[in-house]
């Protein structure tokens, strides 16, 4: 594990919502939880909206508003899967912000059961839902500082006890990141592979932008053409030979008896890795409901009725 490697006690960039990690130098993060904690905890206004780009810290945001709560006094219903029909979308809120599984199948049923909710809550002296009150808006890490100080602050988070990113690999994750935090971690974890398996001692400019290089679509798509051709060609040559053998072939040309170490840096980023960490968690906007709730310390309730698929996707997502 590259984690022993470099001396750490834990995994300082995998792509989790932790609050436990969060990098409080993030500007627009920062302005945007303590616009979401005054709309919950002070405003009049009871709809909060919070946008950003994919990567930028929604939900890593909302974990933090979340967690600063006093669980006692709020009733929350947390949805990080999107991909969901109205039905099952409205099924997860009630049942989350009942306590309970919701077994209500139309949706007359659903807003007629939700809305009683909401007039419950009124009645009980709290504000209805009726407008938009707040709506930050998240930017990246607009400087190579900002981004130098949240890969040393998850570093040292991790149990690093020196400067393993040197300030041209600081310089470089800037550069191909463009401060976006979730290419930030995506980076700098698979720099810190690279430089397990290759033995290094530092992650320079060279590693970063050769690991950077990876995700640059003309790469990916001349990749896969090579490997198309390669396929053909070898087809051609061996028409008998079993499929599965053509395959292992081309997937790992050569690779066989050459030892990781002595490869060149481009050949330990391979297109199964990059799809395991390309994932996207959440909309682009996230919406969080300031009416009354209380945190109840559950997971989100699920369904039993939604198909597997769905759960797994949510169980994905909320990671």
């Amino acid at each position: 594990m590259y984690q022993e490697y470099w001396g750490l006690s834990e995994a300082p960039f995998d792509n989790v919502p932790d609050p436990g990690i969060y990098f409080r130098m993030h500007a627009s993060v920062e302005n945007a939880i303590a616009e979401l904690l005054f709309a919950i905890e002070e405003g009049n206004e009871c709809l909060a909206l919070l946008i950003g780009g994919v990567g930028l810290g929604k939900t890593m945001a909302l974990r933090v508003v979340l967690d600063k709560l006093e669980h006692d006094k709020y009733r929350t219903a947390f949805i990080t899967n999107p991909d969901l029909t109205f039905p099952q979308l409205m099924r997860e809120v009630i049942g989350q912000l009942r306590n309970e599984v919701c077994q209500l199948r139309s949706r007359e049923a659903l807003l007629e059961h939700f809305n009683r909710f909401l007039l419950e809550a009124a009645e009980a002296g709290q504000p209805a839902l009726q407008r938009v009150g707040v709506c930050p808006i998240l930017e990246p890490l607009g400087s190579e500082d900002l981004v130098g100080d949240s890969i040393g602050h998850r570093m040292e988070k991790a149990g690093s006890t020196r400067n393993v990113f040197t300030n041209s690999g600081i310089a470089s994750v800037y550069e191909f990141s463009e401060g976006v935090p979730r290419l930030i971690n995506r980076f700098c974890k698979l720099c810190l592979k690279a430089g397990e398996t290759n033995r290094l001692n530092e992650i320079n400019a060279e590693v970063v932008s050769t690991v950077a290089t990876q995700f640059q679509p003309s790469h990916i798509l001349q990749g896969l053409a090579d490997a198309r051709g390669t396929k053909e060609a070898r087809i051609q040559q061996n028409p008998g030979e079993p499929a599965a053998n053509q395959v292992a072939e081309i997937v790992s040309p050569g690779q066989k008896s050459t030892p990781a170490a002595e490869r060149p840096l481009h050949d330990i980023i391979n297109t199964e890795s990059l799809a395991h960490e390309d994932r996207d968690i959440g909309p682009q906007t996230e919406s969080l409901d300031t009416g009354p709730r209380i945190e109840n310390g559950q997971e989100p309730l699920v369904n039993p009725e939604r198909s597997q698929a769905d759960h797994n996707a949510e169980s994905v997502s909320s990671s």
